[in-house]
């Protein structure tokens, strides 16, 4: 009974936090170089949280997204020590505008990262680092001192 009351103490107490809206990376295509003006970008991705007022008079939109959820196993006591961690997903566009008020040039950002605690962190890392090696995408766990990118692109 004991265990139990423990395993549902531990759902009950599974963590997350999100900061931001979320974007849709695909949308980025219809971002044109001397053609998408800012009215376009705010039809596409919204009201940008951040804007950028450079000294030279351009204007730089971005938008972040950070959601992070910790491992229910975290918060099981001795178990979560070599079990837990925790899964962050980020999102971040920038789109630079030049003087006329058009798209000069963006680029985003979409990762994920998986935070693995004790034995798990090292299987995991170890993973990361022979995935690298051969030039592959890794679908295992990654280790807090990597990060598998899922889309880049920078244009300019």
């Amino acid at each position: 009974m004991r265990q139990l009351l423990t395993a549902l103490v531990a759902a009950l107490l599974i963590g997350c936090a999100s900061s931001g809206t979320p974007y849709d990376p695909a949308k980025t295509t219809a971002l044109k170089r001397g053609e998408t003006t800012r009215e376009d970008v705010v039809h596409l991705f919204g009201q940008p949280p951040t804007r950028t007022q450079h000294a030279d008079g351009r204007e730089s939109y971005i938008y972040t997204y950070v959601h992070s959820q910790v491992s229910g196993k975290t918060f099981i006591p001795v178990y979560g020590a070599f079990a837990g961690g925790a899964r962050t997903h980020v999102q971040i566009l920038t789109v630079n505008f030049d003087h006329a008020g058009k798209v000069s040039d963006f680029s985003s950002t979409v990762s994920g990262n998986t935070t693995s605690m004790g034995v798990s962190s090292a299987v995991a890392a170890s993973e990361a680092e022979r995935y690298r090696q051969i030039g592959a995408t890794s679908s295992a766990p990654v280790s807090a001192s990597a990060t598998n990118a899922k889309t880049a692109v920078d244009v300019k």
